[in-house]
């Protein structure tokens, strides 16, 4: 669908970026691609870090992007998004037919070299937040595994790994998980 305005002007909306557009750097057209409404959800300014001090969204996109070594032959999958299909999850309905998720969602799973043991490994890291202007700065509370993110969301994320590794990475515990991403 082309929209020939804003659809989140005037709603006390922002675009919050799904996939965001610091992580689409390396041409001008990946970054552009960043910019449409396919790639956009209405976000609380206070939530997705636009407004003054930050926001609890921008921190975790901040954070899954520093652990990720350009330079490296590392890969990481990411899959982010916002709840739309249980009225009980959802926020808001906008006047020109948008969702306002209730809670967004981020999960990563990196492929890592890991030097210590001279052999490639995974992790995953899930996250849970409920949408409100929340501009702290500890990702702490909202990490989940996948485990707990796929009973959240009906959404079985990292199905195409092999069982074992599947099995293994999503089920890690929280302890586990907050250490190996090293959050703070």
């Amino acid at each position: 669908m082309a929209f020939g305005y804003d659809p989140y002007w005037n709603t006390g909306y922002d675009h919050g970026h799904l996939c965001p557009s610091a992580d689409r750097r390396n041409t001008e057209e990946a970054q552009k691609q960043t910019f449409y409404i396919s790639n956009m959800q209405p976000q609380l300014s206070a939530f997705n870090g636009s407004a003054k001090g930050g926001g609890i969204w921008l921190t975790m996109e901040n954070k899954i992007r520093a652990a990720f070594n350009i330079n490296s032959k590392d890969t990481m999958f990411i899959c982010r998004g916002g709840t739309i299909d249980e009225s009980s999850k959802v926020k808001a309905y906008l006047r020109n037919g948008f969702i306002v998720p209730g809670y967004f969602f981020s999960a990563a799973l990196m492929k890592y070299y890991n030097n210590a043991h001279n052999k490639w490994e995974y992790k995953a890291i899930g996250f849970w937040f409920k949408h409100e202007n929340n501009q702290e700065t500890s990702l702490k509370p909202y990490v989940v595994n996948i485990k707990e993110l796929e009973e959240l969301t009906h959404i079985d994320f990292f199905c195409n790994l092999p069982d074992d590794i599947e099995k293994k990475v999503e089920s890690l515990n929280k302890d586990i998980i907050i250490n190996l991403w090293n959050i703070k």
